[in-house]
């Protein structure tokens, strides 16, 4: 019996939430969700969570400290970044070499 025939269980798709799964067992979940209202319905009620995901969301809920100084910088770099062109590839192929040397500083 295929595995898209077969619902998988919460672990499983904890699993799928999580980029656990290999990439036949994730193509294999993706099909069966692909067809199943009911497994669909399931994985919004999964609560995929790991170390990582506990961790993100702890960090989420902290608050960050405010600082005038770097609030400054970022005003200014999105000013900079509203009037370079767009550019394709990675931005420190295209951005000012004096740009690129502040932001590794």
């Amino acid at each position: 019996m295929r595995l898209s025939s077969v619902c998988p269980d919460a672990n499983s798709l904890e699993a799928y939430l999580l980029g656990r799964t290999p990439d036949e067992l994730a193509a294999a979940v993706e099909a069966h969700l692909a067809s199943c209202t009911e497994c669909r319905r399931r994985l919004t009620a999964v609560r995929a969570e790991d170390a990582f995901v506990a961790d993100f969301r702890l960090q989420a809920r902290i608050a960050q400290p405010t600082s005038a100084r770097l609030e400054k910088l970022m005003s200014h770099l999105h000013e900079i970044a509203d009037v370079l062109p767009a550019a394709t590839g990675p931005w420190y192929r295209h951005a000012p070499l004096w740009l690129v040397a502040g932001a590794a500083a």
